[in-house]
């Protein structure tokens, strides 16, 4: 992930795997609203361990955004792949969520 442009690809991967499955409302973005809000819609402790891994993924991905305009350093590429990782354990938590 090195541009703007991959930034956006990995929070549409990210968004679609949330919303594969069927909630109350889709997660319509990565703020905190946005996630709090989806949180109280689908009926989620907002202390739950996906709703968690959502707020670090957001969390990283705002991490990127800042350094989008920098040369790429050897922590952009370590969030980069935290936050790919983040969207498989994300994967994971929605399947244990919903059971």
């Amino acid at each position: 992930m090195s541009e703007f442009g991959d930034r956006m690809r990995a929070q549409r991967r990210l968004l679609r795997a949330v919303n594969a499955n069927a909630w109350q409302e889709e997660l319509f973005g990565l703020s905190s609203q946005a996630i709090d809000r989806w949180a109280d819609r689908s009926g989620l402790n907002p202390e739950s361990e996906l709703v968690s891994l959502l707020r670090a993924a957001s969390n990283r991905l705002s991490f990127l955004a800042n350094r989008s305009q920098m040369q790429i350093t050897e922590d952009y590429r370590r969030v980069s792949d935290e936050v790919r990782n983040l969207t498989g354990e994300i994967q994971e938590a929605m399947g244990r969520a919903r059971h």
